[in-house]
């Protein structure tokens, strides 16, 4: 016969809540459990961090968990125990970039490192800030984040394969493994990439190319596209209701804008928005065209700087001083930068009256 004495507990963690990465230490020091134990149990949770302990051990834990803003339950060992989560790898946009420091500000808290680790993370040019955690915690990221949160199941989605190299030997050893694959490629060779391929093919492209450094994939969940407008059907009676709706268009303009296509209408949208977006244009009697945003690095062109001085002092913190300006008029970056980075600096050139744009590096 099964006593009260007899029942153990389940202590699972259910989300990491409000906690900060610091406590996965201080409960590893504080339960004598090893770190990682304690960190993979916060950032796949819901997960069981203690299995089947005595009612005053889950008491205790249970009750430091909280305290350090962890979403916890204990549960009776007859209980079932919590789904395993799938995991995920999370994605981090930031569409406003003059909020680039606080995002880097807020991730720095969230994951536990530097700034300068954070912003890296935030740049990585296969757009991935985090993998491998569960959903719970990729929502509490989207809590936490001022900026575009991104989520995706790496095997279930689809990715875009680029060859960046004019290599003709290597472009052919491309196309015939593709082909070899059952893929498509017609037009690879002009596009130098093929879109919508599966994890387990994209991995066998990967493991055959990645030696040659000439081959990118990108899942494409974490890419961004471009919608322009390239013709009206007038006879539409929804169409300026759409635009005004949908991309906030001034209807005092509209008639201007449909005698001077194609237009942007979005600049930056994940494939999902652009899909979503281009169905209801399509009722509305609006053609649009998708072109991926250019994922490499980009040159910044200043075409006239009016104070030479805050220009100095503004590109300081990112060249060295002999790449500084030396005189009003034009400059350009020697070195490309990481579109991130890029965005940003052109924003703060704004702010001083600097004309600049951004514009692909070649290849």
């Amino acid at each position: 016969m099964t006593t009260t004495t007899d029942v153990r507990y389940n202590v699972i963690v259910e989300s990491v809540g409000t906690a900060n990465p610091v406590v996965s230490k201080i409960l590893a020091e504080s339960l004598n459990i090893p770190v990682e134990m304690v960190s993979k149990a916060i950032y796949t949770a819901p997960a069981v961090l203690f299995h089947k302990v005595e009612e005053d051990l889950a008491t205790r834990a249970s009750e430091l968990l909280v305290k350090l803003g962890l979403a916890i339950s204990v549960k009776n060992e007859t209980e079932a125990l919590p789904s395993i989560s799938p995991l995920v790898d999370v994605g981090i946009y930031v569409s406003d970039v003059s909020k680039l420091p606080l995002v880097c500000q807020q991730l720095r808290t969230f994951i536990g490192c530097e700034t300068k680790e954070a912003l890296a993370l935030l740049m990585n040019e296969n757009g991935i800030v985090m993998g491998n955690i569960s959903l719970a915690t990729a929502d509490a990221i989207s809590q936490r984040i001022d900026a575009e949160v991104l989520v995706c199941e790496p095997d279930k989605d689809l990715y875009t394969i680029e060859i960046e190299t004019s290599d003709r030997i290597l472009n052919a050893q491309f196309i015939d493994f593709l082909k070899t694959l059952q893929l498509d490629t017609t037009h690879v060779l002009n596009d130098k990439r093929i879109e919508n391929v599966s994890y387990d093919t994209t991995q066998k492209v990967w493991l055959r190319f990645q030696s040659s450094k000439k081959v990118k994939i990108s899942n494409q969940s974490f890419l961004r596209y471009e919608l322009l407008l390239d013709k009206v059907d007038a006879t539409n009676p929804n169409y300026k209701a759409v635009l005004i709706e949908n991309v906030g268009m001034p209807e005092s303009i509209i008639d201007e804008v449909v005698q001077n296509l194609p237009v942007q209408l979005h600049e930056s949208l994940v494939l999902t928005q652009v899909n979503e977006l281009c169905n209801i244009y399509k009722e509305a009697g609006l053609e649009c065209t998708i072109l991926p945003v250019y994922t490499g690095e980009y040159h910044l062109n200043i075409h006239q700087i009016d104070d030479l001085e805050k220009t100095k002092l503004l590109l300081a913190d990112y060249f060295d001083k002999l790449q500084l300006p030396t005189k009003l008029g034009k400059w350009q970056t020697s070195k490309p930068l990481n579109n991130l980075i890029g965005r940003y600096l052109l924003h703060l050139l704004e702010q001083i009256n600097c004309i600049a744009e951004l514009r692909p590096a070649t290849i």
